[in-house]
């Protein structure tokens, strides 16, 4: 479940974050398309929830060692990882941005007049 909603979610919020994406773009594509937009750390835990998605989906003859330890009843900290680290997708790409965003624009028009025109200089 949290490899489709993450699936979902990079559809939904790749777009709106500048990034283009196609309809047949699968999860291991979109995620190279998110790794500019996310810190280290969230891009490799992103992978393991990807890797056992699909691992759940896609049984062998023998469940992989990260899905024992997902189907293992006494270490459930790494399916609240799995959920963890969706949740942290959504802090990175939607909470922080649009706070960060809130706060800029609470700037005096002078100042911000002032930061593009050296923002401008600077790229020129």
């Amino acid at each position: 479940m949290a490899r489709t909603t993450l699936e979902y979610l990079l559809k939904q919020v790749l777009p709106e974050v500048g990034v283009t994406i196609k309809p047949s773009d699968r999860l291991d594509g979109l995620l190279a398309l998110a790794e500019p937009e996310v810190s280290s750390g969230l891009r490799k835990r992103l992978e393991v929830v990807r890797f056992a998605g699909n691992k759940s989906v896609h049984v062998e003859a023998a469940p992989s060692d990260v899905m024992v330890l997902v189907l293992d009843e006494e270490d459930e900290a790494i399916l609240g990882l799995l959920f963890q680290t969706v949740n942290d997708l959504v802090d990175e790409l939607i909470t922080r941005r649009k706070q960060t965003e809130d706060a800029y624009a609470m700037l005096p028009e002078g100042v911000l007049a002032n930061i593009e025109r050296k923002r401008a200089q600077r790229e020129s």
